[in-house]
C-alpha cells in the first residue's frame, strides 16, 4: 500500500496474519500482501475502529490472549457488544470457533 512501518493494534489479538502481511511485503509478494491489507483493515474496523481500546483488549480475550479490562476512564465491553464483537470476529475468518 506504500507505506514502510506501522501502528498494529490488531497484532495484540492477531499477530499471525500481521506477521504474514509483513512477511508478504517484504518478499515482493504484493498482490497476497494487498488482499491480507484489505481483510485486515476490515477486522480492524470492527475492533478498534468500532469499540476502541476496549475492543482490542476483549478481542485479546476472545483469542486467547489476556486483555483485560481497559484502564479507566474506559468502560470494558457489554454483554451485548462483546456479543456482536464475538460474532463479527468469527464471521471474519481469523477467529475460529472454540
Amino acid at each position: 500500500m506504500g507505506a514502510v512501518g506501522g501502528v498494529l493494534s490488531l497484532a495484540d489479538a492477531f499477530p499471525d496474519p500481521c506477521c504474514k502481511l509483513y512477511d508478504l511485503g517484504v518478499n515482493g509478494q504484493l498482490k497476497e500482501g494487498r488482499e491480507l491489507q484489505f481483510q485486515l483493515m476490515e477486522l480492524n474496523q470492527k475492533v478498534s475502529g468500532k469499540f476502541g481500546v476496549a475492543g482490542v483488549k476483549a478481542a485479546m480475550d476472545f483469542s486467547g490472549f489476556y486483555g483485560g479490562p481497559p484502564r479507566s476512564p474506559l468502560a470494558p465491553l457489554t454483554a451485548e457488544e462483546k456479543k456482536r464483537l464475538s460474532e463479527d470476529l468469527k464471521a471474519s475468518g481469523f477467529l475460529k470457533e472454540a
